[in-house]
């Protein structure tokens, strides 16, 4: 994993901030450092089109988080239940089953 330096973490504060667009959140999905993309999938208005590109990352640590996030579409949570990774299947599931609970609260 590449180490935070002071130099990457105004794009990882970037990647966090609710005022970076869509548009730019996906020029930072660019920068080598993985917790860049952590960061965006961790976002809690993730939306579709970046859900969906991170949940195709070679990185199992940034797809995990695709599949922790309760803002991840139904179809990309379902997506990654076939994931490679055991504990990214597990964490899809378990996100689903949150998703599908609230729905019926």
């Amino acid at each position: 994993m590449t180490i935070t330096t002071t130099q990457t973490v105004p794009v990882i504060q970037r990647a966090r901030s609710a005022e970076t667009t869509p548009d730019q959140l996906a020029t930072l999905l660019h920068n080598p450092n993985p917790v860049v993309a952590i960061s965006i999938a961790q976002r809690p208005d993730l939306d579709t089109q970046l859900a969906e590109t991170l949940a195709c990352d070679t990185r199992a640590a940034v797809r995990l988080r695709v599949a922790k996030n309760t803002a991840a579409p139904v179809h990309v949570l379902e997506k990654l239940q076939e994931d490679a990774s055991a504990q990214v299947r597990s964490a899809a599931t378990d996100t689903l089953v949150m998703k599908t609970m609230r729905r019926e609260s």
